[in-house]
């Protein structure tokens, strides 16, 4: 049983630093490169694990056949996060989110929602999932795809 479930969205955030966003066609170079784990439903997880404390934080949500999912569910585990509400979809890639960010904050983001748009009602009130929200005490949705 868990205290706190968070549903929605979980992408791998590829963060590209410059020294200015681009105009409408234009190239700009990439000073860095930073990769990591991402999406508002997950960090939202993330974090709340690390208030109240392993194991009493689920999230539920979708990831890819992909080496990305492997790794958000390593991170997920290591913060003390249940991933028993993860679907995994063998046949998508995991959402990913390109993000240019210049030195005064200002972003660009270009999302490819991937496995997040798999996140259907059906998948959300299967038996597994439906009973982890039925036994937590709060339950957080944040940006499912539209249908759900």
């Amino acid at each position: 049983m868990v205290d706190l479930i968070c549903c929605g969205a979980i992408n791998w955030d590829i963060n590209l630093f410059v020294d200015r966003l681009p105009r409408e066609g234009e190239e700009v170079e990439v000073k860095m490169i930073q990769r990591v784990s991402g999406g508002t439903a997950a960090n939202v997880s993330v974090a709340s694990a690390r208030i109240l404390g392993p194991g009493r934080v689920a999230f539920i949500g979708a990831l890819g056949g992909d080496d990305i999912a492997e790794r958000q569910l390593a991170i997920l585990r290591e913060e003390g996060v249940e991933t028993s509400g993860i679907i995994r979809i063998p046949e998508e890639e995991s959402g990913q989110a390109y993000i240019t960010i210049n030195p005064d904050g200002e972003n660009e983001i270009h999302t490819y929602f991937g496995a997040n748009l798999r996140l259907t009602p059906q998948r959300i009130l299967d038996p597994e999932r439906l009973r982890l929200v039925d036994e937590a005490k709060v339950a957080v949705i944040m940006d499912p795809p539209l249908p759900s």
